[in-house]
């Protein structure tokens, strides 16, 4: 499910690794 949080840029702009 990683292209998912990719195509969405929010789960990223939350918790950046």
């Amino acid at each position: 499910m990683r292209e998912s949080s990719e195509a969405q840029g929010n789960s990223m702009a939350e918790m950046p690794k």
